[in-house]
C-alpha cells in the first residue's frame, strides 16, 4: 500500500475502483476493472507497460472503448509505439462492430484516406485477407470479417442512440458522421447499396444479440417471428418478440440490480 503514495490521486482512484468492483460484483465487472488497471499502469509506468492490459481488455473482454483507444494509438503511434495501419484497422473494425460510433466514423475516414493511393488500397486488401482468414472460418460468426463501405459506416455512426438498442454496449452517436455524410459524394446506386448493407448489418447484429441472451428454444421462437417459413411475419407477434429481446438485453448487460 505504501507505494500508492507516489502514484497520485487518479491512479489510486482507478485501483480502488478495480478492487471494489471485483469485491462487490465479482466476475461481472472484470472487464471494466481490467481497463481501469490499464489506466493506472499507464500513469505509473508509461503507455508501453500498460499496452498488454489494454490489449487484453480489447481482445478478451471485447471492450469497445479499449479497442477504439488502441486503434487511435496504432494509427498515429506515440511514446515509442510504432504506427501500424493493420492494427489500427483491426481495432477500429472490432470497436465498430460493437457499435462504437466514434470508431465507425474513424474507420470510415481511414478507409477513405487509404483508398486515395495504390499503397493504401493494398494495405486494405492485406488486412481483409488476414481478418477473413481469422474470422471467416468460424461458422458462428455472422460477419466473417466483413468490412463495411465508408458510407455505410457513417450511416450507422450517425444513428440516434434509441435505434441501437440491440447493442450489448452503451449506445453512442457521432455528430461528425452526420457532417461527413452531407459532404460525401456517392452515386445513387452505391448509396442505395450502402443503405441495404446497413439494414442487413443491423439485422445480423440483432440476431447475434438474440443468440447471446435467449435460450436455444427462445431463439428459435424469436427467429420464426422475424423470419417465418411461410408468408410475412405477424406485426403483433414480431413486436412482442422484439420487446422481449430488448428487455433481455437490458437485463443481461445493463441491469446492475439483477
Amino acid at each position: 500500500m505504501y507505494g500508492f503514495v507516489f502514484w497520485g490521486k487518479a491512479v489510486i482512484k482507478n485501483l480502488m475502483s478495480f478492487f471494489l468492483c471485483c469485491w462487490i460484483v465479482g466476475g461481472t465487472c472484470v472487464g471494466e476493472a481490467r481497463c481501469l488497471l490499464g489506466e493506472a499502469v499507464q500513469q505509473k509506468q508509461g503507455l508501453k507497460a500498460s499496452l498488454p492490459i489494454y490489449q487484453d481488455c480489447a481482445l478478451v473482454e471485447n471492450d469497445d472503448d479499449a479497442q477504439c483507444f488502441l486503434a487511435s494509438l496504432y494509427q498515429k503511434g506515440r511514446e515509442g509505439i510504432s504506427p501500424s495501419t493493420g492494427k489500427a484497422l483491426l481495432f477500429y473494425h472490432l470497436s465498430a462492430e460493437n457499435g462504437n460510433a466514434r470508431s465507425q466514423t474513424e474507420l470510415a475516414k481511414l478507409l477513405l484516406k487509404l483508398d486515395e493511393t495504390p499503397q493504401g488500397r493494398q494495405e486494405i486488401q492485406t488486412y481483409l485477407k488476414k481478418i477473413q482468414t481469422a474470422l471467416g472460418q468460424n461458422p458462428a460468426n455472422p460477419f466473417k470479417g466483413e468490412l463495411l463501405h465508408p458510407y455505410t459506416l457513417l450511416l450507422l455512426a450517425q444513428e440516434n442512440g434509441k435505434q441501437k438498442w440491440y447493442y450489448p454496449t452503451k449506445t453512442t452517436t457521432s455528430a461528425e458522421a452526420s457532417v461527413l455524410l452531407k459532404n460525401y459524394r456517392i452515386d445513387s446506386q452505391k448509396r442505395a447499396q450502402a443503405l441495404r448493407d446497413a439494414s442487413s448489418w443491423k439485422r445480423k447484429k440483432m440476431m447475434e444479440a438474440a443468440k447471446e441472451v435467449f435460450s436455444p428454444q427462445e431463439y428459435q421462437t424469436f427467429y420464426q417471428s422475424i423470419y417465418p417459413n411461410e408468408g410475412r411475419s405477424d406485426p403483433f407477434t414480431r413486436s412482442q418478440e422484439l420487446e422481449k429481446l430488448k428487455k433481455q438485453i437490458h437485463k443481461k448487460y445493463f441491469d446492475t440490480k439483477g
